[in-house]
């Protein structure tokens, strides 16, 4: 039986797109585990990871709530490569040669259509040393074994960095075909201040050779310009809600006033 964990950032986005899949793909009486309002999506697993170990799975899927499964095969398939008590990790894509936590820059495998572009770098099952987060299936043994490090603060780095910690443990990450469409909001190149300072974390943690001076340059004039226009943002949107809010009300004052 395979078991699925999601952390939610979306409830209506769950509804609408993931969880419409995993009763199209998943066993009957497939567990769904589902956090909410979470400080990090390694925070989230971590919790998952605990109420799956209480069950009997063959494999636990982590997914990202934007991704819609579409394969009817996905039992099988898992099974077939989880059986090799070898095998850690399965994915839908990723890449070997990696240095940092952009995967996207190493020697990329497996495929995946998003809402940008469809990805197709190879079809079958190839080993990786890494997979993206949008899709993970665990083995039972990873359930039991393996925890995500939760000082890898909000939702970057999970996912590469357990994937390197399965990889210690002598067990092997592959990719291979899986049907699914992930409706991103963001290209793979879209990240943040937040990412960056995972992938500091990552290549300290795992002792890569780190970002250049000139690219720690780049980094913090990067991070402290968005900080302020996050925060602009903010504003922004909540100036937007209060005169939702009060724009109606104040029609009807105004109209008020002019008919006394």
């Amino acid at each position: 039986m395979i078991g699925f964990g999601i952390c939610v950032g979306s409830a209506e986005r769950f509804e609408r797109l993931c969880l419409p899949g995993i009763l199209q793909c998943g066993d009957a009486g497939s567990p769904v585990f589902k956090r909410f309002s979470q400080p990090s999506i390694a925070v989230a697993y971590n919790s998952i990871l605990v109420e799956a170990r209480q069950e009997s799975l063959d494999a636990l899927v982590l997914l990202h709530d934007d991704v819609r499964l579409s394969d009817n095969l996905l039992a099988e398939t898992l099974g077939r490569l989880l059986r090799n008590p070898t095998v850690g990790v399965v994915g839908a894509v990723g890449a070997s040669n990696v240095s940092s936590l952009a995967w996207w820059k190493g020697k990329c495998e497996g495929h995946v259509q998003d809402t940008f572009r469809t990805n197709t770098f190879s079809t079958g099952d190839h080993e990786v040393d890494t997979v993206d987060g949008l899709f993970m299936a665990l083995s039972p043994w990873c359930v039991q074994s393996i925890s995500f490090d939760e000082s890898f603060p909000g939702f970057h780095g999970y996912d590469g960095d357990y994937c390197r910690q399965v990889r210690e443990h002598g067990k092997t990450v592959c990719v291979t075909d899986v049907g699914l469409f992930h409706h991103t909001r963001a290209a793979y190149a879209s990240f943040d201040a937040s990412w960056y300072r995972a992938n500091l974390l990552w290549q300290r943690k795992w002792r890569h050779p780190q970002m250049s001076s000139l690219d720690a340059l780049a980094w913090n004039i990067r991070y402290w310009s968005v900080r302020p226009k996050a925060a602009l943002a903010r504003g922004a949107g909540r100036l937007r809600s209060h005169l939702r809010r009060t724009g109606s009300q104040a029609i009807v004052t105004r109209n008020r006033e002019s008919e006394s």
